[in-house]
This record gives structure tokens, C-alpha cells and sequence, in this order.
């Protein structure tokens, strides 16, 4: 199946900054145990990842990155929700290291 393409958001000041928080109501469509709300909405891991970025990587240009604690495409929509940063990296310089 093709990737949709799409733009992720949040409903700031109403709903989290946080990425994680739209990464998982994306691909669960609930925020807590109760069941999903529209189901049929809901998005794939690698769908939510992808609307979650800016530009795609390309060799020789400098890199923002997160170094995730646990992998996003095998965590479910608490783990995604409480996402463990290890390291990030701006415009290819560590800017945060756990």
C-alpha cells in the first residue's frame, strides 16, 4: 500500500506539542485505555513518522535526528506516548544526550 502524504499538527494550546502525543492518537486514535475513537482512521507507524517531518534525509546534508530509547514501529500508543529521547541532533550538531 503507498504512503499517503500528509502534514501532522497539533491543536495547540488545546492538545500536547509533544510529537509522540500526535504520533500515537494517530496510530491508536485513543490517549489512554478506553477504545480507539473512529478506528478507521487510524494511520500506520511509518504514516504518522513520515507527517511528523519536515524534509527527508540526503548524504552530505546535515541531519536533525532523534535517537529514540525504544523502536517506534514495534511500541504501542502508550510507549509511543512516553517515547524515551536518547540523543538529538540539529542541523547535524548533538544538542541533547541522555
Amino acid at each position: 500500500m503507498p504512503v499517503r502524504s500528509f502534514a501532522s499538527g497539533s491543536d495547540a494550546p488545546v492538545s500536547e506539542l509533544d510529537p509522540w502525543h500526535a504520533i500515537s492518537a494517530a496510530v491508536s486514535r485513543t490517549d489512554d485505555d478506553r477504545a480507539p475513537w473512529h478506528p478507521e482512521e487510524r494511520i500506520t507507524v511509518d504514516e504518522a513518522l513520515a507527517a511528523s517531518v519536515r524534509t527527508a534525509l540526503r548524504p552530505g546534508a546535515p541531519a536533525d535526528l532523534a535517537l529514540c530509547g525504544v523502536d517506534p514501529r514495534t511500541a504501542n500508543g502508550a510507549e509511543l506516548r512516553t517515547m524515551p529521547v536518547r540523543a538529538t541532533l540539529l542541523g547535524g550538531r548533538v544538542t541533547h544526550s541522555s
